[in-house]
């Protein structure tokens, strides 16, 4: 055998060499073969990196005895507290074992259907549970009032009670009224986003089909994603961001971010990327997720999800801003939207965004592509058959109204049958 290195020949050398280093290989190999039929080959043995993948994920109950929890927030602070909210009108706040009465407004609200009732609150960006509490700090809710009913979002101080955070329910300022023409679609999500601006989900105004084609009104305030600053402007008790994207346009609410939704129950943003994603509640067909920028129309009521609507309409698709995932009635009929996961706990995990549906119960983790936010995947199945026996609803494993995340990034659903929360954990 010759070798060449350097423009040099070298061949016994060469030779002797070659032959040592195959002798040592077959010796090594031989060696790895006995201890491999003894069980203990530690040369063969995977790297941590070929080992990982996916942890399986379990459900594990870490509160109960609500009634209908809806909502589950977790903001900064010193005491880790989890504020979990009613639909009757009632959030509590639990440290521990420890759970404290933090706000109820039962004597104002309309919950006389499935939709209606209080249905988020959302704190202040500035908010800390812990230590001292500043003055002046403030949560806002939304929910519905009246016969027939409207939508309230409302601003409601916070003071400390025995060292407790507590919401003064009788200082209340109500910030915007929206009427509703019916009684579901009333959305209902409010939320701050990184912009510090204060986020609100609406709903198409309800019946079906949208018969006042609201979500395509650029006059309406329903069937949109609505962005505003909650400090009082000069002739209304908020103000429109100079950003907005409609703000300049004729016949558009300046409070418009998004339009084109049906019934926007679940939204959120990335805590790493800052991203947001919208879960919209379909029809009949599709049920979907949008990854919503400034000005978009995801194209209720002409689409659900990626199809026409009515399904022999010519629907334009190419005019409206197409969702990144969608699923059809043979796996749900109401996507409850959740977050993506930006935790430590659930290995492998990490960058997917998690949903649910309310009615059959299911979970789901949407692989996302890290540049540009979209799906890189199928949806993957979580298994949800470790919720206990007896919070099973009719042989599902549970009515998932919402997703909560705590400041670690890791997840948590409320089961809005059974008034418990899980954690999502590693098996």
């Amino acid at each position: 055998m010759i070798d060449r290195v350097n423009g040099m020949t070298v061949s016994v050398v060469a030779n002797v060499i070659a032959i040592n280093r195959l002798r040592r290989i077959r010796a090594f190999q031989f060696a790895c073969m006995a201890m491999l039929m003894v069980g203990w080959c530690v040369c063969c043995t995977p790297t941590a990196a070929q080992q990982s993948g996916p942890a399986e994920i379990r459900l594990r109950p870490v509160a109960e005895g609500f009634q209908k929890p809806l909502q589950i927030l977790f903001p900064p602070g010193t005491h880790a507290a989890m504020y979990v909210v009613q639909q009757d009108g009632r959030i509590y706040r639990l440290v521990g074992q420890q759970r404290n009465l933090f706000l109820d407004i039962s004597d104002r609200i309309n919950a006389s259907s499935g939709e209606e009732g209080l249905l988020s609150m959302a704190f202040e960006p500035e908010f800390r549970d812990g230590g001292t509490l500043p003055v002046g700090k403030k949560c806002y809710v939304n929910y519905t009032a009246g016969r027939p009913g409207h939508t309230v979002v409302a601003e409601i101080p916070i003071e400390m009670q025995s060292g407790v955070p507590t919401a003064l329910t009788s200082a209340e300022r109500r910030i915007l009224r929206i009427q509703q023409p019916y009684r579901n679609h009333n959305g209902g999500l409010l939320l701050f986003g990184p912009d510090r601006k204060l986020y609100i989900g609406t709903g198409d105004g309800g019946s079906a089909g949208d018969p006042a084609d609201n979500a395509q009104n650029p006059g309406a305030l329903l069937g949109k994603l609505l962005r505003i600053d909650v400090t009082p402007g000069r002739s209304r008790p908020y103000s429109i961001p100079v950003d907005n994207p409609f703000l300049t346009r004729s016949q558009f609410r300046g409070e418009v971010y998004a339009l084109g939704l049906r019934n926007p129950w679940r939204f959120s943003f990335d805590k790493r990327s800052g991203r947001l994603y919208v879960a919209d509640v379909g029809q009949n067909r599709q049920e979907e997720i949008n990854l919503v920028q400034a000005g978009d129309n995801l194209g209720w009521n002409a689409m659900e999800g990626e199809l026409c609507y009515p399904p022999d309409s010519d629907c334009r698709a190419d005019s409206f801003t197409a969702p990144i995932d969608v699923y059809g009635r043979d796996a749900g009929m109401s996507i409850t939207g959740g977050y993506v996961y930006r935790g430590r706990e659930l290995t492998g995990w990490f960058g997917h965004y998690f949903f649910g549906d309310y009615v059959t119960g299911r979970i789901w983790a949407l692989p996302l592509d890290d540049a540009t936010g979209r799906a890189a995947g199928a949806a993957i199945s979580i298994p949800t058959e470790t919720v206990p026996d007896h919070d099973l609803v009719a042989g599902k494993a549970g009515t998932f109204s919402s997703f909560g995340e705590d400041q670690s990034g890791e997840l948590y659903v409320t089961d809005h049958s059974a008034g418990r929360v899980y954690r999502l954990v590693s098996r």
